[in-house]
């Protein structure tokens, strides 16, 4: 009796943690504005005016295997995979197995 308590405390302790470090993580998610501010740092070779716009493009390249149609879950969709290796296979030109998929 005594052991089947002490397993149960062990298990609900670990659904704990897992349930308060999903919430912790939750809670601290970057989430970046539709415009970032930056402060330029120690740049030694180009000035950039103070009044001067920039412009930055980053490309999400679909974490290796999602489309623009995919619906990824860390951006707020349902799924973590795509749905098939065709489905991969369409949206990159190199041969999924040299990619190692």
């Amino acid at each position: 009796m005594k052991i089947i308590k002490l397993v149960l405390k062990l298990v609900l302790s670990l659904i704990l943690l897992a349930v308060l470090l999903v919430g912790v993580l939750t809670v601290f998610e970057y989430k970046p504005e539709d415009v970032e501010v930056i402060d330029i740092k120690d740049n030694q070779t180009e000035l950039v005016q103070l009044d001067q716009s920039m412009t930055f493009m980053s490309f999400n390249i679909g974490y290796a295997g999602l489309g623009k149609d995919e619906d990824f879950v860390m951006d707020g969709g349902k799924k973590g995979r795509p749905d098939s290796k065709e489905v991969v296979e369409a949206y990159t030109p190199i041969p999924v197995e040299v990619c190692g998929v």
